[in-house]
């Protein structure tokens, strides 16, 4: 059944809808520039930094909002910020000398900049690959990235809205167990092998309650697709939830619908069948 209902289609990124090489594919950005032409909203919510979610904004015209670093900044197409949250003063200072002190590899991210400890491999890297693979595809970005020592840092880092650890699985959990003791912060998994750290109202349900807000629509209108955990949240505020194929059994038992893997088109499949 077709639903006219729907003024906002938001996606998660990495598992849903991108591939397994990080692509997306000509079939989605086709879908997702039909479905702006229609009138309908396209966000991307992700746990990446919104400058890192350009190349597949710039594929489809522009997405209409991007909620990155799993929803602590929100901003709209024309740049406008939504929905801001970052880590307090003291809480960033500690977990910087709980990071120095376990020799630990980290990037900050605040509004408009990118902090890695100095020569860590793992993280220029990561900056680099997404540097080429943005001019790979026509859009070429350089981004705002400096090295650092975790020493002193946090006297002239400011408006810090994620911190992510890297490290091996046992000194995550040991990283986790500290910051759990900590006030008015939170953490969680980001992927394998990575630890976000936040301010504690972070989410993508709050990121999106703003988007709506800002559009004057209920939950009728809105239709979110995820396949991690942490797009558990958006399920809440959305009357339509999507499951991938690939999605973990949490996010499985939580929609309200399921569709392909996001190797198959799952996010494209479905709107094209149930929306348009």
């Amino acid at each position: 059944m077709k639903n006219d209902k729907i003024k906002l289609i938001v996606c998660d990124l990495d598992g849903t809808l991108l591939n397994s090489k990080k692509e997306l594919t000509k079939a989605s950005i086709d879908t997702l520039k039909e479905a702006k032409q229609r009138s309908i909203c396209v966000c991307y919510a992700s746990g990446r930094y919104d400058q890192m979610m350009s190349v597949y904004s710039e594929a489809i015209g522009g997405a209409d909002y991007l909620l990155s670093c799993n929803g602590a900044y929100v901003k709209s197409i024309d740049g406008e910020i939504l929905y801001k949250e970052c880590l307090d003063d003291g809480v960033k200072e500690k977990i910087y000398e709980y990071l120095y002190e376990h020799d630990m590899v980290a990037m900050t991210y605040t509004t408009d900049h990118m902090y890695y400890v100095k020569d860590s491999e793992v993280l220029m890297k990561r900056i680099t690959d997404y540097e080429a693979l943005a001019k790979s595809k026509g859009y070429p970005i350089k981004l705002p990235a400096t090295p650092i020592e975790l020493t002193g840092c946090h006297d002239f880092i400011k408006d810090v809205i994620k911190i992510v650890a890297y490290d091996e699985p046992d000194r995550l959990s040991a990283f986790s167990d500290y910051v759990s003791k900590l006030d008015h912060v939170k953490n969680e998994s980001t992927g394998y092998g990575l630890m976000g750290v936040f301010h504690p109202e972070v989410s993508k349900y709050s990121g999106i309650e703003a988007i709506k807000k800002a559009m004057n629509i209920t939950d009728e209108n809105v239709i979110v697709f995820g396949d991690y955990d942490n797009d558990l949240s958006m399920f809440a505020c959305a009357k339509h939830s999507v499951a991938m194929a690939n999605a973990s059994e949490n996010v499985k038992k939580a929609a309200t619908d399921f569709t392909l893997s996001n190797d198959e088109d799952g996010v494209s499949e479905y709107i094209k069948h149930n929306i348009f």
